[in-house]
């Protein structure tokens, strides 16, 4: 695999003025976590200051970073708007972001959150569990069911940011309050994540299993393919056509004009339906119930769109690597709440050469699709083997299949089977073009048949590891 060009941005203002911090990081939150991620030999760790030239966040150093975290506190309006532009510009080109504990209210998460990324906290020292609710999630890796921190500061709902594409832990106070403190987002084709354990006055980051979440994090951020090349148009506040939405940010400082994702739209709608939704009179709650209902097909419909877009990259800009089926498979049925519909067939050991990220999402609108359009028809079967240089990875189930004048089709953009696999059933008709295109991404292909007496197989041919 590639080294992973990681660049560690920090303040260092703390651990100059308070003697605690000093004793706890004498060089710098930053080189702490900078020493616990150079261990891994596919990192290549850098690191930069408020105080450097530039805050050492040039351009020739963002063009050299595949992914960046972000620690801040105490100086957040000190960054200037020049360096923020530039590293939300290398963000939604594809640049990761980590921000961590406190900076959940610098400028760069707030401008690219499109919020006011405020938040309820308290200084005590008290306990802190850290849940992990998405065990699946490749940020949760290594981790057991819960962080324990003895002494952290408490951070507390609401927290003003816009409802994350993926949430993978929930905190846990000892004074009772609980908080969305893992939460993913795609912008661009950057992908942030941030993490809230890490005041400056406990010794969070010596914690191995915050390490292991902050490396996680580096592998999971890390660009995934090409730059996003589809710009939005609408008109500006003078009425002019441009490429870019100008506007400003709403609960938050007017330092900047802003440019926003389809995403991002679509959460600040999100945001606006549901303070309407609290607010309308009883007369009109059935014309706003409407309006949200709609909301959540446009959203379906975008992400759709975006994971499409995504996982049509060409195979020589994606990074394989040996993956592990049976324990893929057994991650994404829990993902999937398909435990007790979905076995699995796979013996241990059996790997095949792929993008995880990828491979994942494939197998993952198959289990859904199966257990959508058969999950009653009887058992879902995910099985593979090794034919030649080849793994087969299946996923097959007993419903009624799909017209056999349909099967060369079923993998397009946008076709739908209207039959027992209707428009009722939900969905773009996205799914399988996902699976096609991320399969044809890792250097594989993939074929659907139906199976007798009844049901659908789709087969993945993928390179066998090895």
């Amino acid at each position: 695999m590639d080294l992973i060009r990681v660049m560690i941005w920090n303040e260092f203002v703390h651990e100059r003025q308070n003697s605690q911090v000093a004793a706890l990081y004498p060089h710098g939150l930053h080189e702490t976590i900078a020493a616990s991620l150079r261990s891994h030999a596919e990192l290549r760790v850098g690191t930069a200051v408020l105080a450097q030239p530039e805050h050492g966040l040039t351009e020739a150093v963002l063009t050299d970073t595949d992914v960046l975290l972000w620690w801040g506190h105490a100086a957040h309006d000190q960054v200037a708007d020049d360096i923020v532009e530039r590293v939300h510009r290398r963000v939604i080109e594809g640049m990761g972001l980590i921000v961590l504990h406190s900076g959940h209210a610098s400028k760069i998460f707030r401008r690219l959150m499109g919020s006011s990324c405020m938040l309820c906290w308290r200084e005590a020292g008290e306990r802190e569990r850290v849940w992990v609710v998405n065990p699946g999630h490749p940020i949760a890796e290594g981790i057991g069911d819960c962080i324990e921190l003895e002494q952290s500061e408490m951070y507390g709902e609401p927290f003003g940011i816009p409802a994350p594409d993926e949430q993978v832990f929930i905190s846990w106070f000892q004074g009772g309050e609980v908080f969305r403190g893992g939460n993913c987002w795609t912008r661009g084709s950057g992908r942030i994540f941030y993490f809230s354990p890490g005041h400056e006055t406990y010794p969070i980051y010596h914690h191995p299993d915050v390490q292991r979440v902050i490396y996680n994090a580096v592998r999971w951020a890390r660009p995934q393919g090409r730059v996003a090349e589809v710009p939005v148009l609408m008109l500006t506040a003078r009425g002019e056509e441009s490429d870019r939405i100008v506007g400003s940010e709403l609960g938050a400082d007017d330092y900047l004009p802003k440019t926003f994702s389809t995403r991002e739209l679509l959460a600040r709608l999100q945001m606006a339906i549901g303070i309407l939704e609290q607010r309308a009179d009883p007369a009109n709650r059935g014309v706003v119930a409407d309006a949200v209902d709609e909301v959540k097909e446009m959203a379906g419909l975008v992400n759709e769109l975006l994971s499409f877009s995504k996982a049509g990259l060409r195979p020589q800009d994606v990074l394989c690597e040996p993956v592990q089926l049976a324990a893929l498979a057994h991650r994404v049925i829990e993902r999937e709440n398909g435990a007790s519909r979905v076995r699995v067939d796979i013996s241990e050991g059996l790997s095949a050469m792929a993008e995880p990220e990828l491979l994942s999402r494939a197998l993952a609108n198959l289990v859904r699709n199966a257990i959508r359009y058969a999950g009653d028809s009887g058992p879902i079967v995910v099985s593979a083997d090794r034919q030649g240089d080849e793994v087969c990875l299946r996923v097959g189930d007993s419903g009624s299949g799909v017209p056999e004048a349909a099967l060369s089709r079923i993998f397009d953009p946008f076709y739908r089977v209207e039959a027992s696999r209707s428009r009722e059933t939900g969905g773009a008709g996205l799914g399988l073009a996902i699976v096609k295109t991320c399969v044809e991404a890792c250097r594989g292909r993939v074929v659907a048949r139906n199976r007798s007496p009844s049901g659908l197989e789709v087969t993945l041919h993928l390179p066998v590891a090895g």
